[in-house]
């Protein structure tokens, strides 16, 4: 049973095909090029032998037209045969006008034989100028259907009737006699010609049209294959990985691009060539073995990406190995590899950088343990037998003695703020508790009520807006409003009541928390002023500088960022953002 080819696609030949069609359609193109499609002969003649001659140079073009229609080969320029027409007509319309104007002076049919002649001319005009202006597509064609209706129409009906007429003059007869034997001779085979050179015409211009719309569909089509075939090229060509393509059956290299030429030429001294096989490639069969494994798993499995450890150089290669499929069958497996040597020694620091940063974290909570017991001890000793001698002594010392161990004192109370504000700094970048949802509402309240006795001294304003809902760790979060707001209420202007705004903005996928107060403000805005043991109010406070810095990690902690707005003696804003 024969199997029906798709439709659109030709049977591809084999050497004896070729061999017979081949050789049959390069003849008959030969063939085409030396048969006139309209040949000349007696039909054609008026009789008038200078005529005949003018009109056989324009049949000669028509037929020059009509094969390269046919066999679809590139024709004379268009310009070059607007120019032939132009000559042609000046001479053989000068010519023809002469001579019927001399026989038949007056005549009708000698006056829309010369307006013929004038469309004709600004036919060959406008065509001329449609083509100068870039509209002349197809112009050829459109010449080659203008003239074959001239041939038609005018050559062998109006100017043949007017040369038997002519003819007839020159005999002697009458011009009414002379007319009707000119109408008994252009009667019978002279129509059925004209009828032949139209139908003619019709099926040479609709298979010549169908075969152009084949060609022009094929040209756009290979042509847009071709562009195609380019970009996948150049891409393949400009990426800085290795690509290959090997055959399903044997292994054998199929495509590879430069960079994989490269490599081989650098690390093998080996030129690569389409076809060659995985033992033509590696030194090595156990590294053989290993390549045809890795496409044996690429047939059975399907994609997959592994690590592989070169022997040149120590490099390794990310490789991405995928099965090609046509038709639903794999024909070959593509080989993506990406040399990532730098990226496994960079990976190889930052694990090393983690596991300083490790230590360094271990270390710094043995320094906490350390500032929290060990620090602090001494200082509660100094205090308490600063205490201890200040009230024994008290009767025998005098005011100067007595201010020196209040200096001592103080220094001590000072020096144990100081250590738990680092302790409290070197928490707040851990991770102190779990990160759960929180409605910050509650958070916020709670902070109040820790800092209740400050509120009611200062007979601070509190103006509160709906906070959300966000993840966080709850002691954190507690510590860092209560940091916020403190320092709102610590640095307020003398005889003015605090009046501090809490609020909350939604930023994309984030929310703004602001901490607004009508206080003393802050001269820098820069970042400096998180920084530890930087003071950002006025020398006459005992800020330490430590309170802010506390706040920048328990929001860096969120992934947030905190900033303030503010001018000195005019208040400040403090925001910070925290994600949903």
């Amino acid at each position: 049973m024969g199997t029906a080819l798709p439709s659109g696609r030709r049977r591809r030949r084999g050497p004896r095909d070729m061999g017979v069609s081949g050789a049959a359609t390069a003849d008959s193109r030969r063939l085409m090029t030396v048969i006139d499609i309209f040949p000349w002969d007696a039909h054609f003649e008026t009789g008038i032998a200078r005529i005949d001659a003018q009109h056989q140079t324009l049949v000669a073009l028509l037929n020059t037209l009509a094969r390269h229609a046919v066999t679809q080969t590139n024709g004379p320029a268009p310009l070059e045969v607007l120019d032939e027409l132009a000559a042609y007509t000046e001479d053989h319309f000068r010519c023809e006008e002469d001579i019927w104007t001399r026989y038949l002076p007056d005549e009708p049919m000698v006056v829309s034989h010369i307006l013929g002649h004038e469309t004709f001319i600004k036919t060959i005009a406008r065509m001329r100028a449609d083509h100068l202006n870039g509209l002349g597509a197809g112009l050829l064609s459109e010449i080659l259907a203008f003239l074959t209706r001239w041939l038609a129409a005018h050559i062998l009906q109006s100017d043949r009737y007017a040369a038997h007429v002519v003819r007839g003059l020159e005999e002697g007869l009458e011009l009414t006699a002379a007319k009707q034997r000119a109408e008994q001779q252009m009667g019978g085979a002279a129509r059925h010609l004209i009828e032949i050179i139209l139908a003619l015409y019709e099926k040479l211009s609709s298979n010549a049209l169908a075969l152009m719309r084949e060609i022009a569909d094929r040209k756009t089509l290979n042509s847009a294959l071709s562009e195609s075939e380019h970009e996948i090229h150049a891409i393949i060509e400009s990426t800085a990985d290795m690509i290959w393509v090997v055959d399903a059956e044997d292994f054998g290299l199929r495509l590879f691009n430069r960079p994989m030429a490269d490599y081989f030429v650098r690390h093998r001294g080996l030129q690569l060539e389409h076809g060659m096989t995985p033992e033509m490639l590696v030194p090595d069969p156990d590294t053989e073995a290993y390549w045809r494994r890795l496409f044996r798993r690429a047939l059975e499995e399907g994609p997959f990406s592994a690590e592989y450890a070169t022997l040149a150089g120590g490099h390794v290669l990310l490789l991405n190995v995928n099965p090609v499929r046509r038709n639903g069958r794999i024909y070959a497996i593509s080989v993506f590899g990406r040399d990532i040597t730098d990226g496994k020694r960079t990976q190889r620091r930052l694990q090393s950088m983690v596991e300083d940063l490790e230590l360094s974290n271990r270390e710094m909570e043995r320094f906490t343990h350390v500032a929290t017991h060990d620090l602090q001890e001494p200082l509660r000793i100094i205090t308490s037998f600063s205490q201890l001698l200040s009230r024994t002594l008290k009767p025998r010392l005098n005011d100067q003695e007595s201010e020196h161990f209040g200096f001592i004192m103080e220094a001590a109370r000072r020096m144990s703020v100081l250590i738990r504000g680092l302790v409290s700094f070197s928490r707040a970048g851990g991770d102190a508790g779990a990160i759960a949802p929180l409605p910050l509402d509650e958070i916020c309240s709670a902070a109040l009520h820790t800092l209740a006795e400050r509120i009611g001294a200062t007979q601070a304003r509190i103006t509160r807006s709906p906070l959300p809902t966000l993840p966080g760790d709850a002691v954190q979060l507690r510590q860092l409003f209560e940091q916020l707001l403190g320092n709102a209420l610590k640095f307020h202007r003398p005889g003015q009541v605090p009046e501090i705004t809490i609020g909350a903005e939604r930023q994309g996928g984030l929310w703004r928390i602001d901490v607004r107060d009508n206080g003393i403000g802050i001269a820098d805005n820069g970042e400096d002023i998180f920084e530890i043991f930087q003071r950002p109010h006025a020398a006459g406070h005992s800020e330490r500088g430590v309170g802010l810095a506390i706040c920048r990690r328990i929001v860096r902690r969120h992934q947030g960022r905190i900033w303030v707005t503010s001018r000195e003696g005019e208040g400040a804003t403090f925001s910070f953002t925290l994600p949903e």
